[in-house]
């Protein structure tokens, strides 16, 4: 009989977490505020996948998690996830919410918990001045971020 293992993973080392950047600093996305005014943001960010289907990475059918750091201003696309469900936890910074139209629906910053259901539409960017470090995980049937 196998012996299941724990695995400790330390993201910010080298082997340790499949380490990617993403995003295309050439394009920015446009949401509107709360007020009716329009801005846009950018898309790249660095993402630490730690936990995947991969051996080397966890081994795990059920989930997915990862942390990301958003630069100021910079954010992830409005997206769906048809399949899974997702949670972040936001560690350091602040950042806001979008719906499937791009307007802003909430905030969060530091401590909070955002959770995304099967079929909701989602994105958001950092507003603050600093890097916004989010720790997420995605249930079983959730793609990891590639774009």
């Amino acid at each position: 009989m196998d012996e299941k293992v724990v695995k400790i993973i330390k993201p910010f080392r080298e082997g340790q977490a499949e380490a990617v950047a993403l995003g295309d600093s050439s394009l920015r996305y446009e949401y509107t505020k709360p007020d009716g005014t329009k801005g846009t943001f950018g898309s790249v960010r660095k993402v630490f996948r730690c936990i995947n289907e991969r051996e080397e990475y966890g081994a795990s059918t059920k989930f997915k998690v990862g942390l990301t750091i958003f630069a100021p201003g910079e954010g992830g696309p409005v997206h769906v996830h048809e399949n899974s469900e997702e949670f972040s936890y936001i560690i350091q910074g602040s950042g806001v919410q979008l719906d499937r139209d791009g307007n802003i629906v909430g905030t969060y910053q530091a401590g909070d918990v955002k959770f995304v259901p099967a079929g909701a539409y989602h994105g958001g960017f950092c507003t603050s001045d600093e890097p916004m470090v989010m720790l997420w995980a995605y249930s079983e049937g959730g793609e990891l971020p590639k774009e």
